[in-house]
């Protein structure tokens, strides 16, 4: 896998609707992610009249590092990843506009109701408007391997269970990794690829919510 921030920008190809918000964004992504937002956003059009654009897609690390800079100036440094850390980095993410980011809008609504039929989902409860591509499972296996490679338990790949709502995620929870995993279903392919999946471990809703919010706060 490339190295994050370092990829082929010749390999990536432009994201649809692309209308940058500062000078630093790229509209790339890889090919994949580029064809599925490309569907995705034709069929939010066709369901809501609503032209859903990016405002960015791949970061370089001249990029990442900007902003790690900007944000810690502001006294949040936690708000951007580390440095070569961002999923950004890889291609895989998306910054989503036109009120995706805002809790109720048209378009935020209908992400939460859809965009999982296309391999996205919303890593951080936080940032509505950015959007992780898990379609892929190598993507997802190889970024998580990347991030939590080591046996402390708080930071190896871990499957976690809701026991109350049957939620699954992938998650590593010191470094901020917290994957919500689209349907059972999606284990068994992630184990045809990669062999088997540490146990998946139950947890209470309060202690899932409290592993969430965690992993949350660390990114």
């Amino acid at each position: 896998m490339s190295e994050n921030g370092k990829l082929d920008t010749s390999k990536l190809e432009e994201l649809a609707n692309f209308h940058p918000i500062d000078s630093h964004a790229q509209g790339l992504a890889t090919p994949e992610v580029a064809r599925q937002w490309a569907l995705m956003v034709a069929d939010c059009l066709a369901d809501t009249g609503i032209v859903m654009t990016a405002s960015e897609g791949y970061r370089d690390l001249a990029t990442q590092s900007y902003w790690k800079v900007w944000w810690t100036a502001q006294g949040k440094p936690g708000n951007a990843a580390a440095v070569g850390t961002s999923s950004h980095g890889f291609a895989v993410a998306v910054d989503a506009g036109s009120g995706a980011g805002t809790q109720g809008s048209t378009v935020n609504v209908w992400l939460t109701n859809n965009m999982h039929k296309y391999g996205f989902t919303r890593p951080f409860a936080f940032e509505l408007w950015h959007l992780l591509y898990v379609g892929n499972p190598t993507i997802i296996w190889e970024a998580v391997n990347n991030m939590a490679n080591i046996d402390d338990p708080w930071f190896k790949v871990r499957v976690l269970r809701n026991k109350k709502t049957g939620k699954i995620a992938v998650a590593s929870i010191a470094t901020g990794f917290w994957y919500p995993v689209p349907t059972p279903a999606y284990l068994n392919v992630l184990e045809d690829h990669f062999g088997k999946l540490p146990k998946t471990e139950d947890l209470a809703d309060n202690r899932w919510t409290f592993m969430r919010q965690l992993a949350n706060k660390r990114k």
